[in-house]
Protein backbone atom coordinates (compact mmCIF):
# COMPACT_ATOMS: atom_id res chain seq x y z
CA UNK A 1 0.00 0.00 0.00
CA UNK A 2 0.98 3.25 -0.65
CA UNK A 3 1.08 6.31 1.47
CA UNK A 4 0.24 9.10 -0.99
CA UNK A 5 1.43 12.41 1.09
CA UNK A 6 4.75 10.34 1.90
CA UNK A 7 4.95 10.09 -2.23
CA UNK A 8 4.34 13.95 -2.58
CA UNK A 9 6.97 14.92 -0.44
CA UNK A 10 9.11 12.24 -2.34
CA UNK A 11 8.25 13.97 -5.26
CA UNK A 12 8.96 17.29 -4.07
CA UNK A 13 12.65 16.27 -2.41
CA UNK A 14 13.45 15.07 -5.85
CA UNK A 15 12.44 18.44 -7.33
CA UNK A 16 13.88 20.51 -4.85
CA UNK A 17 16.68 22.38 -6.84
CA UNK A 18 14.42 23.45 -9.27
CA UNK A 19 11.80 24.53 -7.01
CA UNK A 20 14.26 26.20 -5.03
CA UNK A 21 15.83 27.87 -7.94
CA UNK A 22 12.65 29.57 -9.27
CA UNK A 23 11.75 30.62 -6.02
CA UNK A 24 8.79 28.97 -6.00
CA UNK A 25 6.08 28.38 -3.29
CA UNK A 26 4.93 25.20 -2.84
CA UNK A 27 1.05 23.96 -0.70
CA UNK A 28 0.35 20.64 -0.03
CA UNK A 29 -2.95 20.08 1.04
CA UNK A 30 -3.41 16.16 1.62
CA UNK A 31 -6.99 15.36 2.87
CA UNK A 32 -6.38 14.58 6.81
CA UNK A 33 -6.00 10.52 7.36
CA UNK A 34 -6.20 9.36 3.68
CA UNK A 35 -5.75 5.82 3.76
CA UNK A 36 -2.96 4.01 2.23
CA UNK A 37 -3.66 3.11 -1.96
CA UNK A 38 -3.25 -0.10 -3.58
CA UNK A 39 -1.23 1.06 -6.65
CA UNK A 40 1.84 0.04 -8.46
CA UNK A 41 4.16 2.14 -6.41
CA UNK A 42 6.65 3.14 -8.97
CA UNK A 43 4.26 3.90 -11.59
CA UNK A 44 2.44 5.71 -8.83
CA UNK A 45 5.28 7.54 -8.01
CA UNK A 46 6.52 8.08 -11.62
CA UNK A 47 2.89 10.32 -12.36
CA UNK A 48 3.39 12.49 -8.94
CA UNK A 49 6.90 13.16 -10.39
CA UNK A 50 5.59 13.62 -13.80
CA UNK A 51 2.82 16.32 -13.01
CA UNK A 52 5.08 17.82 -10.36
CA UNK A 53 7.87 18.48 -13.03
CA UNK A 54 5.80 19.93 -15.30
CA UNK A 55 3.93 22.11 -13.14
CA UNK A 56 7.75 23.36 -11.76
CA UNK A 57 8.50 23.76 -15.39
CA UNK A 58 5.46 25.61 -16.40
CA UNK A 59 5.15 28.01 -13.41
CA UNK A 60 6.59 31.08 -13.32
CA UNK A 61 9.50 32.71 -11.22
CA UNK A 62 8.40 33.54 -7.61
CA UNK A 63 4.92 31.36 -8.79
CA UNK A 64 3.06 29.19 -6.60
CA UNK A 65 1.90 25.08 -6.81
CA UNK A 66 -0.80 23.95 -4.64
CA UNK A 67 -0.85 20.40 -4.45
CA UNK A 68 -4.24 18.58 -3.49
CA UNK A 69 -5.00 14.36 -2.61
CA UNK A 70 -8.32 13.50 -1.57
CA UNK A 71 -11.07 11.21 -1.43
CA UNK A 72 -14.17 11.96 -3.59
CA UNK A 73 -17.31 10.48 -4.78
CA UNK A 74 -18.27 10.47 -8.38
CA UNK A 75 -21.54 10.67 -10.17
CA UNK A 76 -22.54 7.52 -9.22
CA UNK A 77 -21.41 7.84 -5.84
CA UNK A 78 -18.46 5.55 -6.36
CA UNK A 79 -15.36 6.72 -3.77
CA UNK A 80 -12.36 7.93 -5.92
CA UNK A 81 -9.08 9.08 -5.13
CA UNK A 82 -8.36 12.40 -6.38
CA UNK A 83 -5.11 14.21 -7.09
CA UNK A 84 -4.92 17.66 -8.19
CA UNK A 85 -1.92 20.19 -9.41
CA UNK A 86 -2.80 23.82 -9.62
CA UNK A 87 -0.28 26.90 -10.23
CA UNK A 88 -0.31 30.02 -11.60
CA UNK A 89 1.06 29.18 -14.90
CA UNK A 90 0.17 30.64 -18.05
CA UNK A 91 -1.70 27.62 -19.41
CA UNK A 92 -1.31 25.71 -22.67
CA UNK A 93 -2.69 28.48 -25.77
CA UNK A 94 -4.04 25.29 -27.83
Amino acid sequence: PADVEAMLNKGLLVMEGEIKRKKLRIQLTPQPNLPKLLVDEERFEQIILNLLANAVKTTPENGEIVMEARLEHDEKNNTVFSIRFKDNSPGLTK
